[in-house]
């Protein structure tokens, strides 16, 4: 499989991610831990080297599995996180942010004030990184 540059970066990725949201588990019925392993596992064996994740897939046991799966060669995938897709990368929310009442994204926890200053942080070092 051919790959691409990432936006200004160095980095290569795989045009084609594998998504992880049925890993949660949350939502999904017979998703069985071992056999997700062998899937991402046979992902990267096929090329894929981008996947997909984020805490909200079964409170992070998306996560967990991914990051079980990819250990023995992290340093060769990209995981996209897919909240970053919810405007904290773009700067749409500052640290100072107040979400409306009834918007979903003030439960999650990447918005919780325990957790936005290292989310910010975070971000600086991803911004040089846009496509």
């Amino acid at each position: 499989m051919q790959h691409r540059r990432l936006g200004k970066s160095e980095l290569k990725i795989s045009p084609i991610l594998m998504g992880t949201w049925q890993a949660g588990k949350e939502m999904w019925v017979g998703i069985d831990d071992a056999q997700t392993t062998s899937a991402i596992r046979a992902a990267f064996e096929a090329g894929i080297t981008t996947f997909d994740t984020a805490e909200a897939y079964g409170n992070g046991h998306s996560e967990r599995i991914l990051g079980a799966a990819v250990s023995n060669f992290r340093d060769s995938v990209i995981l996209a996180y897919s909240p970053m897709a919810q405007g904290l990368l773009t700067g749409k929310f500052a640290k100072d942010h107040k979400f409306e009442e009834g918007d979903h994204r003030a439960r999650n926890r990447l918005f919780k004030p325990e957790n936005f200053q290292r989310i910010h942080q975070a971000l600086d070092r991803l911004r040089p990184l846009p496509v």
